[in-house]
């Protein structure tokens, strides 16, 4: 009987193409080409007043809203058979200037997140991934890997999107391509009802923004 290895309580990542068009995109960079930014917490997003920290209830992006719920459902649903529904809670855009970088953190009051890299140039700066919760004593490795490494590293794609739990550390590392990058960054909780083990019936309901941007 040959070996198995059983990578127990994993922290799934998961990248696709989204499925948008071109087209619609392109708006979507002028945009953000023409509007201003301002750093939060070490972080530059986009600043449409009220609602900069929930851009996929404007109008204007709806087709990425629905685009990304679409294909995180293949994900959650298919992969990791949830049977519950979902909603993006939080949105932003996010600029990274030449030469800047962001620094590790984690995403608080959400399941799921998640980044959209609307153009990604050669050395933009990969998705970092790091377990600051594993102190196990170090040994050297001839080489790493999905079960050996503490730390992890996915090299952006223009119109890709990555989904992982919110509670892993990421940051986007260094831009070295000599232009800027934008992504949009977003997270993801379960709405309605929920069941965790029939012992328990939650039912969570998060408010509307109140004032639409467009």
């Amino acid at each position: 009987m040959s070996a198995m290895i059983f990578p127990i309580f994993s922290k799934p990542v998961y990248r696709q193409r989204l499925r948008v068009s071109g087209a619609k995109l392109k708006p979507v960079l002028k945009f953000l080409h023409e509007n201003n930014f301002l750093t939060i917490k070490n972080t530059t997003i986009l600043d449409i007043g009220q609602n900069k920290n929930y851009v996929l209830e404007s109008d204007r992006f709806k087709f990425l809203k629905d685009a990304i719920l679409k294909e995180f459902n293949l994900f959650a649903n298919n992969e990791l058979k949830h049977t519950c529904d979902w909603q993006i809670t939080t949105s932003f855009f996010v600029r990274l200037d030449d030469g800047e970088e962001e620094s590790f953190d984690v995403c608080n009051n959400s399941l799921y997140s998640g980044i959209y890299d609307l153009e990604a140039e050669e050395n933009c700066g990969n998705l970092t991934f790091v377990n600051f919760e594993d102190r196990r004593l170090t040994t050297t490795h001839s080489e790493y890997n999905l079960l050996n490494a503490r730390k992890w590293s996915i090299e952006p794609k223009t119109e890709n999107v990555i989904f992982f739990p919110s509670e892993v550390y990421h940051r986007l590392e260094k831009n070295l391509s000599g232009n800027v990058r934008y992504s949009l960054a977003f997270n993801i909780m379960p709405k309605g009802r929920i069941q965790e083990d029939g012992l328990s019936d939650t039912l969570i309901t998060l408010g509307n923004v109140n004032e639409q941007t467009h």
